[in-house]
C-alpha cells in the first residue's frame, strides 16, 4: 500500500514538473520573433527589417520589398531560411539566418548568408515601430490585388469593339501624306499587354510557399552575387537599373577614349565606394548615378573632338 502511494505521488510530481517544462517552452518567443527588428550593416550603411506576425514574415532591405517564404528553421543552431527568388535568373535559392549571441548571452546579432555565399553581418537598431509597418505596407504589393488588375484591364481589352471601317478610313485621310506619320491599320482589337512588376510579391508564411515571378529589368551587373545593400537597391528597380546600364555605356566610351585608362578606372572605383555606396535610399542612388553620368559624358565629349579644339 505505502509503495502504491509513492509511486502515485512520484507520477503526479513528474506531471507537474513536465507541464511546467511545456508552459516555459510555450511562453518563450520563438525565433522569428527574436530577429524582428530593424538592423544594420555592419560593413556598410545597409538596413535590413524583418517584420514577423500572424506567422508572416516582411522583409525589407533597404527601401525593397524581399519576397520571402520561410523555410526550415533550426532552434539548435539558431537559424532560419528565407526561401527567394533570384531576380537575375528567375530560379530560386535560399538565404540563411543565423542569430550569434555573445559570450555573456545578454545579446546578439544577426548574420545573412545569400545564396551564393556571401555573408553580412547586422547589428540591432530598434524594435518595429508603426511607422515601420507603414513603410513595409507601402512597399508590399499584394499579389492578390495585382493580378485582379492584371484580369481586369484584359477583359476591357477583350470587350472592346472593333472600330468600324469608314471610321479607320476617315483616320487615315486625315494624317499627313507622309510615310512616318502613316497609321498602323487594325482589323481587330489589339490585346494590351500586360505589364509585368517590378516586384511580385507573396506573403511569407511558414505554411504555404509561394511563387515569384522574375524582374523583367537587370543592371550591367549580376544582381545574384550582390553584396552591398545599394546594389540589391538598385536590382530592385527598373530606373536605377536602367541609369546602371547607362553609366556603364557611358565608362565604356570613355574608356575607349581616352589614353589613361588605369587613371579612369582608378575614378570608377573611388566613384562607386565614396559615392554610389554611402547611399541608403534611391533617391540618393539615382542622384550619383546622374551626375557620375554626366560627368562621363562631358569628359568623353571633349575628348571626341579634335586635338586642335580641345
Amino acid at each position: 500500500m505505502f509503495k502504491r502511494i509513492v509511486a502515485a505521488v512520484f507520477a503526479i510530481a513528474m506531471l507537474c514538473i513536465l507541464g511546467c517544462g511545456e508552459q516555459k517552452r510555450q511562453a518563450e518567443p520563438s525565433l522569428l520573433e527574436d530577429i524582428s527588428g530593424v538592423w544594420k550593416e555592419k560593413t556598410g550603411n545597409g538596413l535590413m527589417t524583418l517584420q514577423y506576425a500572424d506567422k508572416k514574415v516582411r522583409m525589407l532591405m533597404d527601401d525593397t520589398f524581399v519576397p520571402v517564404t520561410v523555410g526550415a528553421i533550426d532552434n539548435e543552431n539558431n537559424t532560419v531560411n528565407f526561401n527567394i527568388v533570384v531576380a537575375a535568373t528567375g530560379k530560386p535559392a535560399v538565404w540563411t539566418i543565423r542569430q550569434i549571441w555573445n559570450a555573456d548571452k545578454s545579446a546578439f546579432h544577426l548574420m545573412l548568408t545569400l545564396h551564393d555565399g556571401t555573408q553580412d553581418d547586422f547589428s540591432f537598431v530598434r524594435k518595429i515601430s508603426t511607422d515601420d509597418l507603414n513603410h513595409i505596407a507601402s512597399l508590399e504589393t499584394p499579389p492578390q490585388a495585382e493580378n485582379r488588375a492584371q484580369t481586369a484591364t484584359a477583359a476591357a481589352t477583350q470587350q472592346a469593339p472593333a472600330a468600324p471601317q469608314a471610321t479607320q478610313a476617315e483616320n487615315q485621310a486625315a494624317q499627313p501624306d507622309e510615310q512616318a506619320a502613316q497609321p498602323t491599320k487594325v482589323s481587330a482589337p489589339v490585346a494590351t499587354p500586360e505589364a509585368t512588376p517590378a516586384l511580385t510579391v507573396p506573403v511569407a508564411t511558414t505554411d504555404n510557399v509561394s511563387a515569384v515571378q522574375p524582374t523583367a529589368f537587370a543592371p550591367s551587373f549580376d544582381c545574384s552575387k550582390v553584396s552591398t545593400g545599394p546594389e540589391r537597391l538598385v536590382c530592385g528597380s527598373p530606373q536605377l537599373s536602367a541609369l546602371d546600364v547607362e553609366l556603364s555605356q557611358a565608362y565604356k566610351r570613355q574608356m575607349d577614349l581616352t589614353g589613361d585608362k588605369k587613371q579612369l578606372k582608378a575614378d570608377q572605383i573611388e566613384w562607386r565606394k565614396k559615392e554610389r555606396d554611402a547611399c541608403s535610399t534611391a533617391d540618393c542612388l539615382a542622384q550619383a548615378y546622374r551626375s557620375r553620368i554626366d560627368d562621363l559624358k562631358a569628359v568623353s565629349s571633349h575628348l571626341s573632338k579634335p586635338s586642335q579644339f580641345q
